[in-house]
């Protein structure tokens, strides 16, 4: 989902005529008005220990990060004069498994 909206609304330059006025005036948009998509990453693991003697032991681990692999963007430009504001110039790290054997003696 791609949300899109008018970023010459966000313009400084009526802030810059009204100070010059001298009635500085910053508009009635409201704090924290601009916000990225939430966090929603899983993590699991799986172990599975087995006992080989008395002494010995092997360990199995497998290790799935965002194991979803659902896309978490980072946030919007908020800079109101830069060329990236409102857009979503990065995102998070994609699904990684690994696996790992642990001997234990």
């Amino acid at each position: 989902m791609i949300i899109r909206f008018n970023t010459n609304c966000f313009t400084t330059a009526l802030l810059a005529q009204s100070l010059e006025n001298g009635t500085p005036r910053f508009g009635t948009a409201g704090r924290n008005i601009l916000f990225g998509s939430g966090l929603d990453q899983w993590d699991v693991s799986f172990i599975k220990r087995n006992r080989i003697s008395e002494r010995f032991s092997l360990e199995f681990r497998a290790q799935l990060f965002n194991v979803c692999n659902h896309p978490s963007f980072g946030r919007p430009g908020a800079t109101a004069d830069s060329s990236g504001f409102g857009q979503i110039m990065s995102a998070g790290t994609p699904r990684d498994i690994q696996f790992g054997i642990k001997l234990n003696f």
